[in-house]
């Protein structure tokens, strides 16, 4: 039995060098940053995605083997190359330029998912990158459709990247139309006024509340993290911390969310009163995370976030 099972995006990361005409490798994709850290928090996790036959493929199954993740539901396939992100950071922020279109993990079809992994786990996280385009939007909604008929706890991180998409409006949505088949939804300030059309914090979580969402969590940057369930909601401050490079944050904010959700007993055991403790906890995370350059590397240990918290106290 798994903890998490993460669908979702595997690419290669390119980050510029020491040198001027250099890049760094680095593995990455919103889910795999976030299953890793939920590895190293001390979950038990599997992934499913598609890496190409090729040498980049095989250092992203290498990294999360060695990171404790199961690739039972992970697939090889010679005939696409793997996705890679060129990363442009500016003072820790992030411009991405995608090497995607025919990548080995937007070429994802029903016959490649593995329906076992999903039904062994507790929680069933896609990412929103699964969303962008054909076969791989199909086959995430025939999946949602089916786990959500099963009751499976369904969780997603919204991950909007404009140059993944045929246009705003398509996203929007399709977002829209995946909503009433997710329990937990996270996304940053910007994706939660883009997908809900509002301008404000509390509305913009009214409106995935509305639409088939139980709990909705919004990412605010230094300004920390929004909660919202049951009427109720807060903004609960980070941490400050040294920036390097903000690539992963989010992933480990939600890695860290959704340890505690397993740690409290599941979905159906938490409260409202329980989530202003719960996204201090993943906000914790994700400053950790933001501390280090890349998003698996950055990744931080269940001990160091306890010192980060008693430390806070």
């Amino acid at each position: 039995m798994y903890d998490i099972c993460a669908f979702g995006d595997a690419l290669i990361d390119m980050f510029h060098g020491d040198g001027e005409n250099t890049f760094l490798a680095n593995c990455g994709g919103t889910a795999l940053n976030m299953i890793v850290c939920a590895t190293r928090l001390g979950l038990k996790t599997t992934f499913i995605s598609k890496i190409g036959d090729d040498v980049m493929g095989k250092r992203i199954e290498n990294s999360l083997f060695e990171n404790g993740v199961d690739l039972t539901g992970m697939k090889k396939d010679a005939s696409f190359f793997t996705t890679m992100t060129f990363v442009e950071l500016n003072q820790g922020e992030r411009n991405f330029s995608f090497a995607r279109q025919h990548g080995a993990d937007s070429m994802i079809y029903p016959e490649d998912i593995d329906e076992n992994v999903i039904n062994e786990s507790e929680i069933f996280h896609y990412s929103g990158m699964m969303l962008t385009n054909e076969p791989v939007r199909s086959t995430t909604f025939g999946i949602l459709k089916k786990m959500h008929e099963k009751g499976k706890v369904i969780c997603t991180d919204i991950s909007y990247r404009e140059k993944l998409w045929e246009n705003e409006e398509k996203a929007i949505e399709v977002y829209r139309e995946a909503l009433p088949y997710t329990d937990l939804v996270k996304a940053s300030d910007e994706e939660a006024f883009l997908v809900s059309g509002k301008n404000n914090l509390e509305e913009a979580a009214q409106f995935f509340i509305e639409n088939g969402c139980k709990i909705c969590i919004i990412t605010c940057g230094k300004d920390g993290a929004f909660w919202y369930m049951d009427g109720k909601c807060g903004l609960v401050p980070t941490f400050s911390v040294k920036v390097v490079d903000t690539t992963g944050a989010g992933d480990a904010f939600w890695a860290g969310f959704l340890y505690k959700t397993i740690k409290e007993g599941g979905l159906h055991e938490i409260t409202a009163q329980k989530l202003p403790g719960m996204v201090k906890f993943g906000n914790a995370v994700g400053a950790l995370n933001v501390m280090h350059k890349g998003g698996i590397d950055g990744a931080p240990q269940l001990e160091d976030v306890e010192k980060l918290l008693v430390d806070d106290n």
